[in-house]
């Protein structure tokens, strides 16, 4: 396998790309809570986004930490590193969507999104349990329960990795395809929500195929001899899925291609080819791509509030409630990073091979992205 020091800066580009679908999803959804009649639904399948980071984190992880966990020490230390890696942020945001229930409590902004500021749903969320089944509703900082999710797959990631590492990369996708489907039988007999929109109700086992999904195809990627491949099929591959998300397809096809694309781009750039999305400003953006996915809800439920008093509606609303959040959402967290997010990681897991920072694509032989 490739050398675990190498960086894929073109997957951090894509985390990015892909935490901007998640605020179009979320944008859409809120203008409709908002009471504007936007009826904007061509951005729903941009809610599988999610689905892509899982798959993302399952080949990086396999990249960095495959073969590198062999005794109860080496597992200690990757949940440390992990849990550096999303806990600070996680935990800030729950604190300020805890302070903002409170101060808004009777008022209509708490109407509208009532389970969302409910302050009592801090400790569930503060103890990364809400993707388990154990809140009702989505809570606080909302896009979370991904986070959840992904430390629930971190707790496995030993067992996964040697279970995919033993039965093979192709058998490993094959089982994650059974498990997929097997989740949709189960909860389709017990009245759930399909598998693809599960979040609160046990997302974390949505999160279980993908991730596998995304540690086989690293195996086979850094397995393969380096060749030549265009970064035109990796444009033309994102392009399509892309347009697949916009159209009516199954959600279970998008999911099952993610995995596809990471391989693509992987490929593509473990071969030296160059691409604008390995230069800046791509690798500062994919280090913020995290404080972007966590800090966007709450930028969007402020800036609606501000549409909202100055008497907008329809197309117009959401367009500028989109527009706001990204524009506002950027800066912020590449300042959150910078300052919040990379000193507590240091403090956190120190090491010295690590560099948490706003790295220059030019550096080439900088830690992998997670």
């Amino acid at each position: 396998m490739d050398q675990p020091d190498r960086r894929y800066f073109a997957l951090d580009a894509f985390r990015f790309i892909a935490s901007l679908g998640i605020v179009l999803h979320h944008c859409a959804i809120y203008a409709d809570a908002m009471g504007w009649n936007a009826h904007v639904t061509a951005f729903d399948n941009f809610r599988l986004c999610v689905d892509f980071f899982f798959a993302l984190s399952g080949f990086v992880l396999m990249h960095a930490h495959g073969s590198a966990i062999a005794t109860g020490h080496d597992y200690l230390r990757f949940l440390q590193k992990r849990l550096a890696r999303i806990y600070p942020l996680h935990a800030l945001t729950v604190l300020v969507f805890a302070a903002l229930g409170f101060a808004v409590a009777g008022k209509l902004m708490a109407q509208r999104i009532a389970p969302v500021l409910d302050p009592s749903m801090a400790l569930p969320n503060l103890m990364l349990l809400h993707s388990f089944g154990v809140t009702q509703t989505l809570s606080l900082d909302f896009p979370s329960w991904s986070i959840s999710a992904e430390w629930f797959l971190y707790l496995l990631f030993p067992t996964l990795a040697a279970f995919v590492i033993r039965i093979g990369p192709r058998g490993a996708i094959v089982t994650a395809i059974a498990f997929a489907l097997m989740l949709a039988t189960v909860r389709d007999a017990l009245g759930l929500r399909d598998w693809t929109r599960s979040t609160f109700d046990f997302g974390m086992l949505r999160a279980l195929p993908s991730f596998v999904a995304g540690m086989a195809v690293c195996v086979i990627v850094e397995r393969l001899p380096p060749r030549r491949l265009s970064w035109n099929w990796v444009y033309g591959g994102a392009f399509a899925l892309i347009l697949l998300m916009l159209s009516p397809a199954p959600a279970a096809l998008s999911i099952a291609l993610f995995p596809a694309l990471i391989g693509l781009i992987a490929l593509a750039e473990r071969t030296g080819a160059t691409s604008f999305l390995t230069r800046s400003p791509f690798p500062a953006l994919g280090d913020a791509s995290y404080s972007v996915y966590m800090l966007h809800a709450l930028v969007m439920l402020i800036v609606a509030e501000a549409i909202n008093t100055i008497g907008m509606a329809g197309l117009p609303a959401c367009t500028a409630l989109t527009a706001a959040t990204i524009a506002l959402t950027i800066p912020l967290a590449l300042f959150t990073f910078r300052f919040y997010e990379a000193p507590m990681r240091r403090w956190l897991s120190p090491a010295r091979e690590q560099t948490y920072r706003l790295r220059p694509a030019e550096s080439r032989r900088s830690i992998a992205s997670e």
